[in-house]
């Protein structure tokens, strides 16, 4: 935190995003404490594993 303020990446726009994102966050929370639940360790697991793997592929791809 300090580096990224120090670098000026933490800015007043930032923490205003932020604040606007903290119910979304709290919702998802909810969300997964739920399905965790209700899911078994191993559909999970793999659950989990296919949602890393997508947003790194969209993470990618939207670079070029």
């Amino acid at each position: 935190m300090c580096t990224f303020a120090y670098s000026g990446i933490l800015t007043k726009q930032v923490f205003t995003y932020s604040l606007w994102l903290i119910p979304s966050m709290l919702v998802g929370v909810f969300i997964g404490i739920k399905a965790i639940r209700k899911l078994n360790d191993q559909w999970f697991r793999r659950l989990a594993l296919w949602v890393i793997i997508l947003s790194g592929t969209w993470t990618v791809i939207s670079t070029f």
